[in-house]
Order: C-alpha cells, then sequence, then structure tokens
C-alpha cells in the first residue's frame, strides 16, 4: 500500500470507530465487564487488521467494523431490558468473604486463589479478614468490602455512639424481577415478598427497578420512572 492509501485507510476506520465508540457509550472504558472487555480487544485488532490488509476494500472494512459493533450494540440493549441475558452475559457479583470466613467453594467458582483475594482486600485497605462482614467481587471484578462498624475509619463505637449492623443488602427485585436466589438465602417465599411490598404500598412488582432488604428488616423500594410513588 501507498503511503496515501494508508492514510486514507486510517482516517475513515477512525471516523468510523470514533461513531461506533460514542454510539456504544462509555461503559467500554469504564466498569468492564468479561464481555465488554473482549469486545474492546476484538474490535482493536480489527481495526488494526483492516488497516494494514490491502486486499480487503474501505467499505469490506466498514462493513466488517460497523457488523461488529452493532453485534455488540444489540447484545448491550439486550442486557439492558432483559436480567437473564444479563446474567449470562454480565455473570452475577460473587460473595466471596461472609461473617470474616473465606468461602472457598465461592473463589473456586471464579477461580480465584485466596493471594489474589488477599491481594483485593489489601487494595482496599483491609488487611485483616476478621474485619470483614462480607466481600463482594463484582462483574467487573473488582472487589467491594464490608467492614464490620468496630473496624471502620472513625466508627461510632470511637464516638461512643450505639450502632446497630445493617449487614448485607438483599436484592429482592430487579427490573421487576424476583430474585428467588435472595429470597432461598432468607428463607422466604415469593407471597411473603408479595405481602410485605403490599404492606408498604407497592402492588405491582414489575414497576419496581430495585427492591432491597438488610439484616434489621429495613425496606428500600424504588420504582421504574414514570410511575406512581407507590
Amino acid at each position: 500500500m501507498s503511503y496515501i492509501e494508508i492514510i486514507s485507510r486510517t482516517v475513515i476506520i477512525f471516523i468510523i470507530l470514533f461513531i461506533w465508540t460514542r454510539i456504544l457509550g462509555k461503559k467500554l472504558i469504564s466498569q468492564m465487564t468479561v464481555f465488554d472487555y473482549v469486545a474492546g480487544i476484538s474490535l482493536g485488532a480489527l481495526v488494526g487488521s483492516s488497516i494494514m490488509t490491502p486486499d480487503l476494500g474501505v467499505l469490506k472494512t466498514m462493513l466488517s467494523i460497523s457488523l461488529f459493533a452493532f453485534l455488540a450494540f444489540i447484545l448491550g440493549h439486550a442486557v439492558m431490558k432483559h436480567l437473564i441475558i444479563r446474567k449470562v452475559v454480565n455473570g452475577e457479583p460473587t460473595i466471596v468473604i461472609r461473617k470474616g470466613k473465606i468461602l472457598e467453594d465461592q473463589l473456586r467458582k471464579i477461580q480465584l486463589n485466596v493471594n489474589d483475594l488477599l491481594m483485593l482486600l489489601r487494595k482496599k485497605d483491609t488487611f485483616y479478614i476478621d474485619e470483614v462482614d462480607a466481600a463482594i467481587v463484582e462483574t467487573d471484578g473488582t472487589l467491594s468490602v464490608l467492614k464490620y462498624p468496630s473496624a471502620m475509619n472513625v466508627t461510632k463505637k470511637d464516638l461512643n455512639v450505639n450502632f446497630e449492623k445493617r449487614g448485607l443488602a438483599y436484592n429482592l427485585v430487579i427490573d421487576g424481577k424476583i430474585i428467588k436466589e435472595s429470597l432461598n438465602i432468607l428463607h422466604k417465599n415469593e407471597n411473603w415478598l408479595q405481602t410485605l411490598l403490599e404492606a408498604n404500598g407497592y402492588t405491582n412488582i414489575k414497576n419496581i427497578i430495585l427492591c432491597q432488604i438488610d439484616d434489621q428488616n429495613r425496606l428500600y423500594v424504588d420504582q421504574k420512572s414514570g410511575q406512581n410513588s407507590r
């Protein structure tokens, strides 16, 4: 290829890539899941090979990049709309520490060893496992840590203030779908959830974008936009 052809192909592909990056959104550069990471790398490799492949015409290059990006866009839209597809594509958060105890079976499930876990904890300024009430590996690979109140910086205990432990927040409803795993952990059923919501004025589960409850039975409910407050 001549220098002019390389420059022209690079400029055209750059414009196409820029347009699709804007369409796909900021998620490709922040809070990436495994799929986002793979899609980003694949798109970059496709762009690089397209620039340096003289036998591949510009129109074919534009078509291949646009088709790949469009498929990623469609799948991302499906992930936003459907909880089942979201679980398949993004996976689910994994609790790896509960009540100061490392859950080895959960570590094996996500192929994380104890040394890696300790490293992630240190990055969260946590050096003692017995200070951890719960630790969760998120779908983007980051670790969220909930410490016991007595181990938090500038704790209520230091100020001689009575405190109560709220524990984990259990997701009961996400995007209008009942999370049966949480009900099983709480040893509750769907009838209990329906009764609880109705007692608080929420009659239609499909209108709820998020419903949580903690160990103190504090209920949080957020409804979808455009719905009544109750």
